[in-house]
């Protein structure tokens, strides 16, 4: 039951373009059912209670010890590139962001800003302070959220940096050629 577990296992393929999700998910049920041959507990059988175990049998557990590993690691390595792919999706959008309120920004120290600040002045000059108390400043507003999407633009990059960093720093073992 087991080897056919991980036989089904080792033959899912995500292709390009494909869903890693759904590799994911039937690697996980795999992983589930044959995870006790991640640790070191199935070399323990040779306890006093049971009969030592046959060369054979000893094989096939070796073998689905490393099936088991080899299915983690595809797995691990597809969520990693899921992790990659949202954090593009998000670094993306938070760019697209801080274009806006760049150019929020621009505008509003620009002529058309200037114009907007000359009617705020004579609107707060007329118009008593009881009715005025907050009048909003757009410049300082639009200042501070472009700053605020800089910064959570710089710190999903720096997250985004780091994912990939994980992806290209793979084990000896799993490098090619």
């Amino acid at each position: 039951k087991d080897i056919k577990t991980a036989l089904d296992a080792l033959q899912l393929s995500c292709p390009p373009k494909g869903s890693r999700e759904h590799f994911v998910e039937q690697s996980a049920s795999a992983l589930s059912k044959l995870s006790h041959y991640l640790t070191d507990n199935y070399k323990d059988q040779n306890s006093k209670n049971t009969p030592p175990l046959s060369i054979q049998h000893q094989n096939i557990q070796l073998l689905l010890h490393h099936a088991t590993k080899l299915i983690e690691l595809r797995t691990l390595d597809s969520l990693l590139r899921i992790l990659r792919d949202r954090h593009i999706i998000v670094a993306t959008r938070l760019r697209r962001t801080r274009s806006h309120w760049k150019w929020r920004l621009k505008l509003s120290r620009g002529r058309f800003g200037r114009g907007f600040y000359r009617l705020r002045d004579v609107v707060v000059a007329v118009v008593p302070k009881s009715i005025h108390p907050h009048l909003p400043d757009f410049r300082e507003r639009n200042q501070r959220e472009y700053e605020r999407s800089i910064a959570a633009w710089e710190r999903e990059v720096t997250w985004l940096g780091k994912v990939e960093k994980l992806l290209l720093s793979r084990p000896e073992e799993m490098g090619v050629g």
